[in-house]
């Protein structure tokens, strides 16, 4: 009788043991979907940045090539202004008239328009 007990008392015991094993393993699996789910979010968002950063790189590039040709431009319209208003100084000498008082200060102007 001493016996019996016991052994229902080790079966009752195994049960319990049974009993929370599973739960772990209930647990171990959802834990396991939740990793997996968030590893594709996570995929999926680190693609996501590379797709906005390879937008952002060509962003900037044209934004770049923009900024050469507006600084070229300028230059070339400075260099032409300038141009003119040495012409504009010869005409005014062999006109003898003072059409352009100070040219230099003009130029001056230019040359700074030129270093933006």
């Amino acid at each position: 009788l001493n016996i019996d007990m016991e052994r229902d008392k080790l079966q009752e015991e195994i049960k319990q043991v049974m009993a929370a094993l599973e739960q772990v393993a209930a647990n171990l699996d959802e834990k396991t979907e939740e990793v997996e789910n968030r590893m594709k979010e996570n995929a999926r968002i680190l693609s996501e940045m590379d797709d906005k950063a390879h937008e952002a790189d060509k962003a900037k590039s044209t934004l770049e090539q923009w900024k050469q040709k507006y600084n070229l431009q300028t230059n070339r319209s400075a260099k032409g202004i300038s141009e003119i208003l040495e012409e504009l100084s010869g005409i005014s000498d062999i006109l003898g008239e003072n059409v352009v008082h100070d040219t230099n200060i003009i130029e001056e102007d230019f040359t700074k328009v030129e270093e933006q």
